[in-house]
């Protein structure tokens, strides 16, 4: 008898404190909510790999060899109107890019973003992560997201051009359901770069 009244006691403890902690995460993310609303709304699409970087609307941006082989471009953001979300996600992700097994809490901004081609030759590229970004609803930063890209493919289908003009998009989406989104080309430019790592393929 003594050990279930220590349990439900034990029990009841820890049913408290989800209450708590789960009221007390409402409560700040609808504070967080109600102040992001009294700001205008927007997100500007930029670049950099530790820190945003804007882009003008054809600028050559050049892809990045990655750790395995691949190629991207460094995908990054700064909103302002938008909850910048908190928590601690973890660092790895799926195949589609969603970070796998979120914590436990916290709110993340979800960050989708595109590559579309020229009369749809190559169909289009997306990629989506779930961000926690560095600032507050006034004006947040989020940066250093792999955007994958396929230079040896997307110039095989334009064998003729040894420059390309892309789109480039984003579209973000904050927890209390904002969603903005913004857009530009950049100009990928077939490099000296390029070349020699064909050559060793």
């Amino acid at each position: 008898m003594v050990t279930r009244v220590v349990e439900f006691g034990v029990c009841m403890r820890v049913f408290l404190w989800f209450v708590l902690v789960f009221t007390g995460a409402c409560s700040g993310t609808n504070h967080v909510c109600n102040k992001a609303g009294r700001q205008a709304a927007s997100v500007v699409l930029g670049t950099g790999a530790d820190h945003f970087i804007a882009f003008e609307d054809e600028e050559v941006l050049r892809p990045v060899w990655g750790a395995q082989g691949g190629h991207h471009i460094w995908g990054s953001v700064q909103t302002t109107g938008l909850n910048p979300g908190f928590g601690d996600p973890p660092d790895e992700r799926d195949g589609e890019g969603l970070r796998a097994g979120k914590p436990p809490f916290g709110d993340w901004v979800k960050l989708r973003f595109g590559f579309s081609y020229p009369d749809d030759v190559k169909d289009a590229d997306e990629v989506t992560f779930e961000s926690i970004m560095d600032g507050d609803e006034k004006l947040a930063e989020s940066f250093g997201h792999t955007v994958f890209i396929s230079p040896y493919r997307i110039f095989a289908k334009y064998p003729d051009q040894d420059a390309v003009r892309i789109e480039m998009s984003v579209q973000a989406e904050d927890v209390c359901g904002t969603v903005v989104s913004d857009q530009r080309a950049f100009i990928m430019e077939w490099t000296a770069e390029l070349e020699a790592g064909l050559e060793e393929e």
